[in-house]
């Protein structure tokens, strides 16, 4: 372990050695593409090395958000002749160690990585402090064929609300986040504000567009349902449903997914994704009622400073949780 033993951030003259590795599952002419534009877009700071600079044991790539959260992306190490599977463990604990330290002296109140159900990794990611929480269900739909009939809820009108009515949106998911069944061990860990710096980051940091949508009972504000549109993928990603606690049970859930699909239509989408925790049973039938299909699954591990999360051994989960999805996305229980 000595050589492995120094682990830092890159600089400038250490990025492109430790980019090499990163993507060394990839093509050559793909991978060359991949590594320049890293290169711009990427803090090096944010890209992590072990061992040496100019030919590196292993990388890992960590990404501090808006919203006071960190997320870190598996570890990728070389094959060392001789290399153990203790040795490989070590050092990848050592890298998601001292990244995740670095997340949270930045002000991350949490650090979080979605892992495959049996990763090899998930010991490091357990030795170095993390807990495997929950499994996160990503479920995929055609934008056709529309919902029909149009769903409707007797005295709930759903409309279209401005994005950038920040306190409206404030309350709707600070009132929303209350019993989520959504990765319920994060509740109260971040004020509305940040969680919705973090959605707002996940939208400006790719090409696309945020929309959301209301229900109204009256005056009211009942629930609502966020967004966002990828032009270049022809994607809509179902970011955040969230209803009131008073409101559910009382198919707005349904009604607003219903209007999102009918938005992804109107925008050209192909494909609408959502992504949910296994244990949201309400929201799962939702979207297996309007057409959605299970596409993948991952587990959600996370670090908390200052707190203890333990391991999760809920029977709705498909593997003991002893030994995860842009950033960890929260649809809180709507019904």
């Amino acid at each position: 372990m000595d050589d492995h033993a120094s682990v830092a951030a890159c600089d400038e003259g250490s990025l492109r050695a430790a980019l090499e590795l990163l993507y060394q599952h990839l093509r050559p002419d793909t991978r060359a593409v991949q590594i320049e534009q890293a290169r711009r877009d990427l803090n090096p700071s944010d890209v992590w090395r072990a061992g040496a600079a100019e030919k590196p044991a292993g990388v890992l790539l960590a990404h501090f958000s808006a919203g006071k959260t960190g997320w870190l992306m598996s570890p990728v190490l070389a094959t060392a002749p001789g290399a153990t599977g203790s040795t490989t463990q070590e050092l990848a604990r050592l890298l998601i160690a001292r990244a995740a330290e670095d997340l949270e002296r930045r002000g991350a109140r949490l650090v979080h990585t979605l892992l495959a159900l049996r990763s090899a990794l998930a010991a490091a990611f357990q030795a170095a402090g993390f807990a495997r929480i929950t499994e996160i269900v990503r479920m995929v739909r055609a934008a056709d064929p529309p919902v029909a009939p149009p769903i409707r809820v007797p005295g709930v009108e759903l409309v279209e609300a401005d994005c950038t009515r920040r306190e409206m949106l404030l309350r709707w998911l600070d009132e929303t986040s209350r019993g989520s069944l959504d990765c319920p061990e994060l509740e109260g860990l971040r004020p509305a504000a940040e969680v919705l710096e973090s959605y707002q980051e996940e939208t400006a940091a790719v090409r696309s567009t945020q929309r959301v949508f209301v229900a109204r009972r009256g005056a009211a504000l009942a629930g609502g349902i966020l967004i966002r549109c990828f032009a270049d993928e022809r994607e809509v990603e179902l970011q955040y449903m969230g209803v009131l606690p008073a409101e559910r049970g009382r198919g707005i859930g349904r009604a607003l997914t219903a209007r999102a699909l009918e938005a992804a239509r109107e925008s050209g989408a192909q494909r609408v994704a959502v992504s949910a925790d296994v244990r949201n049973r309400p929201a799962i039938e939702i979207y297996r009622s309007l057409g959605f299909r299970e596409s993948e699954r991952r587990a959600v591990w996370v670090r908390v400073p200052g707190r203890s999360l333990g391991a999760r051994t809920d029977p709705e989960l498909s593997t003991t949780t002893a030994k995860r999805i842009s950033p960890l996305r929260k649809n809180s229980s709507p019904s």
